[in-house]
């Protein structure tokens, strides 16, 4: 039996630009070839923004759009949450106002592969500022790094997934509400099936949003996913320090490792000082959080 598809557009509206996104959102889906059977646009806009954005949706008269406003506490996590909790169907989509589809055969493949009685989860290939973005696995599991703040996996709209009372955004998180997700959803069904092919196209260039929120903010998330995830605590951070670039994820995996207090914090270390003279990152500059590291306890 072929399952079904809903799609939730978590939307904050602020002016005309969020409603001209909002609007080539709906048109990307309304170029499928498979619409999906519900689609729920749930707002937690200003109550200013609600007519501009009801008249947006009255120009998709096909798409039978659901309008709900969310009345729960603001936030990512809490507005997508609303739009699931109205849908009936066996699988979900969380497509961003931001975001859009790339090309009309996305919802056709994912019906044609899935299956209601085997529960499954799909990671979907993107470009920002015209670079790929495209999902991969580290030796059958996410990669790691992402925990830290190095995500290659991609964004929100990246990810279908069943319809299940356990698969939720935890509305803990605001920055990392996607990783979170994505490592709760690895626990709960296993590793997902990563479809290469370019399907979303993320309309919010790489990293901008993080310099939205300060770093202590993100730095919290951090803890708190990784107090989630402690056995991949190690892992996490030796694969932070692999990049040669992301200065500012390098400490901020630094503070992550002081705060958990693990064991494996000498062997980290080892990986860092190797890493550094590898890449000749500024050790002078980095020496104070080694210090703070390793003497400040």
């Amino acid at each position: 039996m072929r399952p079904t598809l809903g799609v939730v557009i978590p939307i904050y509206i602020r002016g005309a630009a969020d409603l001209a996104n909002l609007e080539n959102t709906l048109k990307s889906i309304e170029s499928q070839k498979s619409r999906p059977m519900e689609i729920v646009v749930s707002d937690d806009s200003d109550s200013h923004q609600f007519d501009s954005t009801r008249h947006v949706l009255s120009k998709f008269p096909s798409l039978n759009i659901l309008y709900k406003i969310n009345s729960h506490s603001r936030g990512i996590s809490s507005n997508s949450n609303n739009g699931i909790s109205y849908l009936t169907t066996d699988y979900v989509h969380c497509l961003h106002q931001d975001d859009s589809i790339i090309g009309d055969d996305l919802y056709s493949r994912i019906l044609g592969s899935f299956s209601i009685q085997n529960l499954e989860w799909a990671l979907l290939g993107g470009t920002a500022n015209g670079n790929l973005i495209i999902p991969s696995l580290v030796k059958g599991f996410l990669p790691p790094e992402a925990l830290c703040g190095i995500n290659t996996i991609g964004g929100p709209s990246c990810v279908i997934f069943p319809n299940i009372p356990a698969l939720r955004f935890n509305t803990n998180f605001n920055m990392l509400c996607d990783v979170a997700f994505f490592f709760d959803a690895q626990k709960q069904l296993g590793a997902p099936r990563i479809f290469k092919d370019t399907y979303i196209f993320y309309g919010m260039g790489e990293w901008q949003e993080q310099r939205r929120i300060i770093e202590e903010a993100v730095f919290k998330e951090c803890l708190q996913i990784i107090g989630e995830n402690p056995h991949l605590l190690m892992n996490s951070i030796i694969r932070v320090f692999r990049y040669s670039k992301r200065y500012e994820v390098k400490i901020r995996a630094l503070r992550v490792a002081q705060s958990r207090r693990s064991n494996e914090i000498r062997f980290i270390l080892i990986q860092f000082v190797i890493v550094c003279i590898r890449q000749r990152l500024r050790i002078s500059t980095i020496g104070k959080e080694l210090k703070n590291l390793f003497f400040n306890r």
